[in-house]
């Protein structure tokens, strides 16, 4: 047999021979091992002067001690100093204990840790004399941990609610209040009431309850949060808006243990937005009727531009017609010269016919709302060529096959018609180039009118696309200064861009995009 197990069977022994005499307790060794040594509890028996008889197996592994180590302490050398006067007092048979009759010890583990007791004391005296000290205790180490992280997170809870800018509440889910922040008394109109008091509903305004209360049965009954707005009953004229949102905790049946709630005051915020909506309602009434002013101004300037160029169109093919019969019946009478002026003078009128058509196309852009459609630029390119008629020093180069793009044809073939004509007008080479590009975008198609002529001074980029604006005045007869203003507005008109790379000598290359979707669609 070991020195352990000699030395634990002798202190077994003897501690069982002297519990055979304590009242109630009929202590054989196997029986004082059965109920002490095996124990949950912490066990622990001392004589009088302190000497600790034994120590039972819970209590040896809690502190960490052996049995033959437990021989040769006592119970000062295992308590923390600041209970050795519980100690001594309990010794002397007259324990400290609390309201509940218990002893509070702190036990010093063999490596030095503290382990907080609770538990109760007893004695054995024989002739009147203390001779056995018996303590039966509990650990209480993890009971202190929870009770001082209960401490912390309340301690926690406590600074947040009182700091932070918004009410906090508690309630059960009956709606009867349990907590309520400084905030919230504010808030809810009852900073009078120090403690809760009364149901969470008693803030909202009697006319507004018809429609909070259902949602809060609601949250209870089905467990979800619950958000409402809502006037508070201040008691008087004055209006206060508050937003609550309510998060419901469960209990272990199922239904709901208590709930949280936390109430912001949004008067400020309601009063803005009401005044937003009110300043949009003007602005938009005010954008509706400038809206329909503009629209009367313009379709006034579209009959104008109308009327005005039907009224320059009648005199003009009046002067043309008299231009041709005076050349006709009078041609041998006026000679070379004389025909030449009235040749000149049938160009001028044919110049300023292309001039108004050109204006009224202008002024037509964006006004006229007509419906677009799938446009094939396979048709739109053959048509437009055949009309411009490009002579045998132009080389024309132009995709096997475009795109097919959404839009109004006739704009289509506008801005193709100007910027193709320019190219072919304007070349300056015994044979040049001009080509057509379509490379596709994220959202958009970018075309490309490019040209071998003789290039554009980039002080000129911006000019070029006024109305009027020519770089070769004279009586040419070379357009009207309109059209490429006019490709620019319908190309800006329904949300693309035209740009121009150029510089003298190096010829001009026109770039435009189209949209897959116009500005007036996205709009509406």
């Amino acid at each position: 047999m070991s020195d352990e197990t000699r030395s634990q069977r002798e202190a077994w022994g003897a501690v069982a021979s002297a519990f055979d005499a304590w009242p109630g307790l009929n202590a054989t060794e196997e029986r004082f091992r059965e109920l002490f040594e095996h124990a949950h509890d912490l066990i622990l028996i001392v004589d009088p002067a302190g000497r600790i008889l034994f120590g039972n197996q819970a209590w040896r592994q809690t502190l960490g001690y052996t049995i033959d180590e437990v021989a040769h302490l006592s119970v000062f050398d295992v308590t923390h100093r600041h209970h050795h006067a519980a100690c001594q007092a309990w010794l002397r048979g007259t324990p400290v204990t609390d309201e509940r009759g218990e002893v509070h010890l702190t036990f010093l583990t063999r490596d030095g840790g503290e382990v907080p007791v609770e538990g109760t004391t007893s004695t054995r005296s024989e002739g009147g004399q203390v001779v056995l000290l018996r303590g039966i205790f509990r650990n209480v180490s993890e009971e202190r941990e929870a009770l001082a992280a209960f401490r912390r997170s309340a301690e926690l809870f406590q600074l947040l609610t009182t700091h932070l800018p918004v009410g906090v509440f508690q309630a059960d889910a009956q709606g009867r209040l349990t907590y309520v922040s400084d905030r919230w008394r504010e808030i809810a109109q009852m900073p009078h009431v120090r403690r809760p008091r009364g149901v969470w509903w008693q803030m909202v305004h009697p006319s507004d309850r018809e429609a909070v209360l259902p949602q809060w049965e609601s949250g209870v009954r089905h467990g979800h949060d619950v958000t409402v707005e809502f006037r508070v009953n201040t008691g008087t004229s004055a209006e206060r808006w508050v937003r609550t949102r309510i998060a419901f905790a469960a209990a272990g049946d199922g239904g709901v243990r208590t709930a949280m709630g936390v109430t912001e005051d949004v008067t400020e915020a309601r009063r803005a937005a009401e005044a937003l909506r009110n300043a949009n309602d003007e602005l938009e009434r005010r954008v509706r009727a400038r809206t329909a002013q503009l629209e009367a101004a313009n379709k006034e300037l579209a009959q104008y531009a109308h009327v005005v160029s039907h009224d320059l169109k009648a005199p003009l093919r009046g002067v043309s017609r008299l231009a041709e019969w005076l050349a006709r019946d009078h041609g041998d009478r006026l000679g070379k010269e004389g025909v030449e002026m009235f040749m000149l003078l049938q160009l001028r009128v044919l110049q300023m016919h292309q001039m108004i058509d050109g204006i009224l196309a202008y002024s037509r852009i964006g006004q006229v709302r007509e419906a677009e459609r799938t446009v094939d630029l396979n048709d739109v390119l053959s048509q437009v060529i055949e009309l411009l008629a490009p002579p045998p020093s132009v080389v024309l180069r132009i995709p096997a096959t475009l795109p097919e793009v959404h839009g109004i044809r006739e704009q289509l073939r506008q801005v193709f018609q100007n910027l193709l004509d320019n190219a072919i007008k304007f070349m300056d080479k015994p044979r040049g180039r001009v080509w057509v590009a379509a490379h596709r975008r994220a959202d958009a198609w970018e075309f490309e009118v490019g040209d071998e002529g003789p290039g554009i001074d980039p002080r000129y980029h911006e000019r070029i696309f006024q109305m009027f604006q020519r770089l070769e005045p004279g009586d040419d007869g070379m357009g009207s200064g309109i059209g490429l203003a006019l490709v620019k507005r319908i190309v800006e008109a329904r949300g693309g861009r035209l740009t121009l790379e150029s510089s003298p000598g190096k010829g001009a290359v026109f770039r435009f995009t189209w949209p897959d979707v116009s500005l007036v669609a996205s709009a509406t």
